[in-house]
């Protein structure tokens, strides 16, 4: 019973792969390259999300170091003496 069922899968298997519209679609060299640049285009959009990231979260840190280095400077300078212009 199991052998003829195996017997079956296999022999039913192969067609079940011409079924796919897209396994047996893109002959034309025209449709060859849309799957490249598509299958290219969507491995780069995940390490174009992080380096952009990383990019984002680099200069954000940099503007607060700046903005604390300017702090710090600010608290060094001695206060004005005498009365406040106004």
């Amino acid at each position: 019973m199991r052998a003829a069922l195996l017997a079956t899968f296999l022999l039913l298997a192969p067609r079940a792969s011409f079924a796919c519209a897209v396994c047996m679609s893109g002959r034309e060299e025209a449709s060859k390259w849309a799957f490249i640049a598509t299958t290219v285009g969507l491995s780069l959009l995940p390490l174009g999300l992080i380096g952009g990231t990383v990019w984002w979260i680099r200069r954000r840190l940099r503007e607060l170091e700046t903005q604390e280095a300017e702090r710090r400077v600010a608290a060094l300078r001695p206060a004005p003496i005498g009365p406040k212009a106004s």
